[in-house]
């Protein structure tokens, strides 16, 4: 992958330190010379395999907003905004978290649909582990 951009400011910003490690993540992984949907391109066994093999098996199936449960994909969900926008209530798939608790319901693990954690918003303090619900 060639990537490039247009030179950087004279001018400090904190976000290039960020970016400057994805660009070198992304390059790491290009190293590693495989593609995740060539056939025996990841190394795992057991439950791991299991997983990584559903997850790969709905390659190619279209990206919903809310879409998709333990059984496979589903029809996404209004969101209000963008994912209406791109009609995503309309499209059954998978949303980031919908793949996950399919592909983990594969090895007999239940996941939540959502993280039951509580937002952070500005001004209302930080929070810590001790936070999180039990």
């Amino acid at each position: 992958m060639n990537l490039s951009f247009a030179p950087r400011s004279t001018t400090t910003n904190s976000s290039w330190a960020y970016v400057d490690k994805v660009i070198a993540n992304i390059h790491l992984y290009d190293s590693y010379g495989t593609h995740p949907a060539s056939p025996g391109a990841i190394n795992a066994t057991g439950a791991a395999k299991t997983v990584i093999d559903a997850a790969m098996s709905q390659l190619g199936v279209p990206y919903a907003w809310g879409g998709g449960t333990a059984a496979g994909p589903s029809r996404g969900i209004h969101d209000g905004g963008v994912a209406d926008a791109h009609g995503d209530y309309n499209k059954i798939g998978f949303d980031c978290s919908g793949l996950t608790l399919y592909a983990y319901a594969k090895i007999g693990i239940s996941l939540c649909r959502t993280a039951p954690v509580p937002s952070l918003r500005k001004g209302s303090g930080s929070r810590g582990k001790q936070d999180l619900p039990r």
